[in-house]
């Protein structure tokens, strides 16, 4: 629940001000910056394409490592953001990597109680919208004091940091012999 949390706090939260740095920074429109932020939602888009084919070239506990990889590189990019061509990049890429990433955290979310899936999901959705709003109240808090380029460098090394803790995490919780949902194959079936 926590990772859903702070998973929303950093990449939501951080993104929500994309329009507005291209717009007062690089004299974009709001509908041009929106329409680029967009594209978050089409790199999701290239994510739910391409994620049966990752699982199996990567399993699932390599997930939240290459996600975290990803949203780091993402984010970087807007840090950086010296021309509106590093938002375009920066949100597909951010897209790919938060759904990646986002992903992963449901299958664990559901198999957090055999009893209560529904409350399982119910409170990890909670803590994600939860964590969009905080991250977004922090971050309009936050852009006037330290600019945009910390917001998006917080949020690069933060999702860093998540994603290769998860990893580490779903590696030692599905060594565990006990748990059941360890699979020795290489490539078991989907």
């Amino acid at each position: 629940m926590a990772a859903s949390f702070l998973e929303a706090v950093l990449a939501i939260g951080s993104l929500a001000f994309v329009p507005t740095v291209l717009h007062a920074q690089l004299g974009l429109s709001l509908l041009a910056g929106g329409a680029i932020t967009a594209l978050f939602g089409a790199g999701g888009f290239a994510f739910s394409r391409s994620a049966v084919r990752m699982l199996r070239c990567l399993r699932a506990p390599n997930m939240p490592r290459v996600a975290g990889l990803i949203l780091a590189l993402a984010y970087a990019l807007l840090a950086l953001m010296p021309h509106w061509s590093f938002a375009v990049l920066g949100c597909l890429l951010a897209g790919f990597g938060f759904f990646t990433l986002h992903n992963t955290l449901q299958v664990q979310a559901t198999q957090l109680s055999a009893d209560a899936t529904g409350l399982a999901v119910s409170l990890f959705s909670a803590c994600n919208f939860t964590g969009q709003s905080l991250g977004v109240a922090l971050g309009a808090t936050l852009l006037a004091w330290v600019g945009h380029g910390w917001i998006f460098s917080f949020a690069s090394l933060g999702l860093l940091l998540l994603g290769l803790g998860l990893a580490r995490g779903l590696h030692a919780r599905l060594a565990t012999p006990s748990h059941p949902n360890v699979s020795h194959e290489r490539n078991p079936a989907p």
